[in-house]
């Protein structure tokens, strides 16, 4: 799956993807589109808090997945991964999400 590491154009060393790298990228897709199914699924069979808190859990993971899924692009296109900066945002969405409260 993995070559080893190797300087990338502009910014430091990074990882060499191998043959089977793509087939990783797409069984990680694949997941992200699983969960998201199940929060579909969720959120159609819930109301209230509970629809409100899937909401906040969607938005959260898509900041998350996304931001992390940038750092595929140095490996496949020579891109450098720019969303790895809104990461953090994920766990404060989800704090946010677990607390919030029924006014």
């Amino acid at each position: 799956m993995l070559k080893g590491i190797a300087p990338k154009s502009t910014f430091d060393i990074w990882v060499d993807a191998g043959i089977l790298y793509p087939i990783y990228v797409i069984y990680f897709l694949l997941l992200v589109l699983l969960s998201y199914h199940f929060l579909h699924i969720g959120y159609k069979n819930n109301d209230g808090i509970k629809r409100r808190q899937i909401l906040i859990i969607f938005w959260a993971t898509l900041i998350g997945f996304g931001g992390g899924m940038t750092n595929f692009l140095p490996q496949l296109f020579n891109i450098y991964p720019f969303g790895t900066f809104v990461i953090f945002l994920h766990p404060i969405l989800i704090t946010y999400g677990i607390f919030l409260k029924d006014y």
